[in-house]
């Protein structure tokens, strides 16, 4: 393994650990609406920034859905909950 792969993975490991971290504070929402709009916002675009970089382009799409729909007042409840599943499996797999 190159150094260059190695610190890649070293990266890709440190986001599946906030990706569990992430993943929880949206269950969290999901049952209870805690976060408000601008901090829910904030989080699924850093997902979304994060994931495509790290080789997860499906949540990285998912992510930016629910912040355009969160942007233009749509319900963005489905497409959350597409992403929470993507979220877990990826923090489950974790390969």
């Amino acid at each position: 393994m190159t150094d260059f792969s190695a610190t890649l993975e070293k990266f890709r490991a440190r986001f599946l650990a906030r990706a569990a971290d992430d993943l929880a504070r949206l269950r969290r929402h999901q049952l209870s609406p805690a976060l408000a709009k601008p901090e829910l916002i904030g989080l699924v675009h850093r997902i979304a920034g994060n994931a495509g970089m790290f080789g997860y382009p499906m949540i990285s799409t998912l992510a930016s859905d629910v912040e355009l729909q969160l942007d233009s007042d749509r319900d963005a409840t489905p497409t959350l909950r597409e992403l929470v599943a993507a979220l877990q499996e990826a923090v489950t797999d974790k390969s």
